[in-house]
Formats: structure tokens, sequence, C-alpha cells
């Protein structure tokens, strides 16, 4: 069962030809036969497989993949081009307490939603504070020191379990936007972009690990 908060935003969120009415939906659930992992096959026959074929009786048909962090990466590899162009009748719900255990390709096609029912990440508050703390990470001349590394990572990981992944997913938005500006007195310096890429990369690898959430933002904040 998809809660009416989250309802909503999936409705808002869904665009083409075809809007999105749950009452007049069949939702169906991926099953998965083992208890910490969701195959392939399982993704190929409960969903990719079956997902071109028009609802019968009803407009549209959800999918939802509950405890989606469980998928092996060749399951989320084979869902791509299908998260990418589904058909206007459907959706794919991918149900996680861990996003960051998810391959990146996979949350770059996907519309994060939190457990409140608001798009992840769109509390202007945060993006007040992520837009503070981008100007102290890369504005000037000098790294990232660890009293500064700590207190930020200390207010991320006080907005929840999605605050770390969240805030990497910001910071990269903003190398990418500011790598499309003009150049300036207050850019990136030379060779930053590539350096924090990897530290990027880096950090989201150890929190797939469970690494300490916040020892890994401090690590990544005084690396980019």
């Amino acid at each position: 069962m998809i809660p009416d908060n989250i309802k909503s935003i999936i409705v808002e969120s869904a665009t083409g030809h075809c809007p999105l009415k749950f009452d007049d939906a069949v939702v169906l659930t991926i099953n998965h036969a083992r208890p910490k992992s969701i195959s392939i096959d399982e993704i190929r026959e409960g969903l990719i497989d079956t997902i071109g074929t028009r609802p019968v009786g009803c407009t549209h048909k959800v999918y939802l993949i509950p405890d989606a962090q469980l998928m092996t990466p060749s399951a989320q590899n084979a869902l791509l081009k299908t998260l990418e162009e589904p058909p206007e009748y459907a959706r794919i719900v991918l149900i996680t307490d861990n996003s960051q255990s998810l391959l990146e390709t996979v949350r770059s096609r996907c519309v994060r939603i939190s457990d409140r029912g608001e798009p992840a990440g769109a509390d202007e508050a945060d993006a007040a504070a992520n837009s503070k703390y981008f100007a102290e990470i890369f504005d000037g001349d000098r790294d990232t020191d660890s009293v500064i590394a700590a207190e930020i990572a200390r207010e991320i990981i006080a907005r929840g379990p999605d605050g770390p992944g969240e805030f990497i997913d910001a910071i990269r938005e903003f190398l990418l936007s500011r790598a499309g500006s003009r150049p300036g007195p207050s850019d990136i310096r030379k060779g930053r972009p590539v350096r924090a890429e990897e530290a990027l990369c880096k950090a989201e690898q150890r929190l797939k690990f469970n690494v300490n959430a916040e020892l890994t933002l401090e690590m990544m904040l005084m690396e980019i």
C-alpha cells in the first residue's frame, strides 16, 4: 500500500499525456525469494517482461519494489532502460531506507521522495544551508579545515538518514552548474572539479558499506 502523501507527490511529478490516478491503477509488487537479495531474474520476470503490456480494466500500472537496496548490481543495471523510458501508463516506485546503496545510474533516473511525502532535498532551509556550506568549501584559495568539516558533517547528519546522500547529490549539482558558468575570481580552482568528484565517489562507496556517516562526510569535505 502506498501512503496517500507519497501518492500525491508521484501524481504531481507525473508528466506526459496519461495523468496518473491511483484509484484507476493496478499496483504490482516485486517479491523476492531470498531475504537479502533481489535477483535480475526477479526484476525481469516481475517488471521488465510485463511492463510493456497495457493494463486491462484500468489506465495505469504501478510497480512497487520494496527494499530496493537489495537489488543486485546486475538487477539494477537491467532496470536502467525501463527507468529511463517507461511506458506513459506505468510508474515504478523504488522503496528503500538506504538510497546510497543504489547505483548512481539508478538514482539519477529517479525522483527522490522522503518518507514525509516530500521531494528529497527540496526543503528550503536545507537548500539555504547548502549554499552557505558551498561558499565555505569552494570559494577562496584554501582547503576546508577539520573544524569546518566537522561542523558541516554534524549538521548534515542531523537532517536524517538520507541527509548525507542528498548533500552529496547537491554538491555534484553545484559543481556541474559552476562548470557551465563564466570563470571568475571565486571559481573553483584549477583541478578541483576532478578531485571533488573523486571525493564524492569515495564517500558514496563508504556510505554504501556502512562506514560511519559523520566521519565519511568529514573526510569528503577535507578532500574536495
